[in-house]
Formats: structure tokens, C-alpha cells, sequence
């Protein structure tokens, strides 16, 4: 009888390693799966031209008004087709986490353009509503379309840190 029971002991440890470890794989697959759409794709990436820059060429942010006043300038030899505005309220920020603006306004190479964002007054454009404190961070990205597609440039962000 004492045999019996010890071979029983030894089954079942092996469907609980067997267990532990389908249930660890199924999470690292899950996690993966999440991780893929979280983070963006090399598709969406790339480097551009050397020769296309947007700059932020003036900025104005009022702390009393919550308000960013932004003047962006193609400095590069190429059209773009858009650009994407980041900012972030965080100290010591290096990039931006909300986004004010997904789709630009196309502009020439030497075109400059201005641009008013409010955190009070907000838009529907502006998709985060609820942007605590005060901004520290704004980055502008440039994309171009291809195969109708936008490709955001990852190598010519434009960063500025802003104060009250």
C-alpha cells in the first residue's frame, strides 16, 4: 500500500509542473500579444529624409490660463504631411505622454504656422481632457504619408521644456 501512495505522490507532482508551466506560457503569450499592440510597430516608425525638420520656432505657455501658444517652422528641404503634438505635466520630463494634437497641418518646406491650445477650453480634438497640473513638456513629431499610410519620424522630434 505504501508503494502505491509514493507513485501517486510522483503523478501528481508532475501534472502540477505540467500545470505551472502551460499556465506560464499562456501568460507570457498574453503578455506578448499586449506588448505588440501597446508598443508601436516598426511600420508605423521610421527614419525620414535627412532633410526634413520641424522646429518649434516660438512657443508661449500661460500657467494662469492653462493655455500653449506654438509656433512650428519646416526648417527641413521636404513637405510634411502632418505632425504630432506630445506634452507632459510631469518634472523633469524627456518626452511627451498626452497627446494635443494627432494630425498637424501639412506644411511646405520654410512654412511657419501657429497654433492655440487650451487645457481648459478644450476641443474634441484634444483627446486627454483631464491633464492635471501644468505643462513641462511639449515635443512635436513629423509624419509622412506613404501608401496612405502615416510614418511617424522617429530621428526629428522637436523637444522643448516650458516653465510658468
Amino acid at each position: 500500500m505504501v508503494v502505491q501512495v509514493a507513485g501517486k505522490r510522483a503523478v501528481s507532482e508532475i501534472v502540477a509542473y505540467v500545470l505551472l508551466i502551460s499556465i506560464s506560457l499562456s501568460l507570457a503569450g498574453m503578455v506578448y500579444v499586449w506588448l505588440k499592440d501597446y508598443v508601436p510597430s516598426e511600420n508605423g516608425l521610421a527614419e525620414c529624409e535627412e532633410n526634413v525638420g520641424l522646429v518649434i520656432r516660438d512657443y508661449n505657455y500661460s500657467c494662469a490660463t492653462k493655455s500653449l501658444n506654438l509656433t512650428i517652422e519646416n526648417k527641413g528641404l521636404f513637405d510634411v504631411d502632418g505632425y504630432i503634438i506630445r506634452v507632459n505635466n510631469l518634472t523633469l520630463a524627456k518626452l511627451g505622454l498626452y497627446t494635443l494634437n494627432r494630425t498637424g497641418k501639412p506644411l511646405a518646406a520654410g512654412e511657419v504656422y501657429s497654433d492655440y491650445y487650451s487645457l481648459v477650453n478644450q476641443t474634441d480634438e484634444i483627446p486627454h481632457k483631464n491633464i492635471s497640473g501644468y505643462l513641462t513638456f511639449v515635443d512635436v513629431q513629423p509624419f509622412l504619408k506613404k501608401n496612405g499610410k502615416n510614418v511617424y519620424c522617429s530621428n526629428y522630434i522637436s523637444k522643448q521644456s516650458l516653465s510658468c
